[in-house]
């Protein structure tokens, strides 16, 4: 930790809506301008869907993709954390 440094966030996006508070309202936001519209390639992997692909939504507002994905928190697993440990990375056990 360095204290006498200064750290500059610059997001991308408009200010950001009220809409992203509720987490049921995350379907609502795609598409919008609170999110990047990113669509899957169209591999197949999308069948009977719009040119056989899949949203990706993405979020283009402070927070990113957390402001307009549920607000689902999924926590990682103990044993990778101990891994990355292992290999050197400090103060993730």
């Amino acid at each position: 930790e360095d204290r006498g440094a200064s750290v500059l966030l610059l997001e991308a996006g408009p200010r950001q809506e009220a809409m992203t508070a509720v987490p049921a309202a995350c379907g609502a936001l795609q598409k919008t301008p609170v999110d990047w519209a990113r669509r899957s390639a169209g591999y197949g992997i999308g069948r009977g869907l719009e040119g056989g692909q899949v949203n990706l939504p993405s979020g283009r507002v402070l927070g990113g993709s957390t402001a307009i994905n549920y607000m689902a928190y999924v926590r990682g697993s103990p044993k990778d954390y101990d891994l990355w440990a292992t290999l050197g990375a400090d103060g993730w056990s």
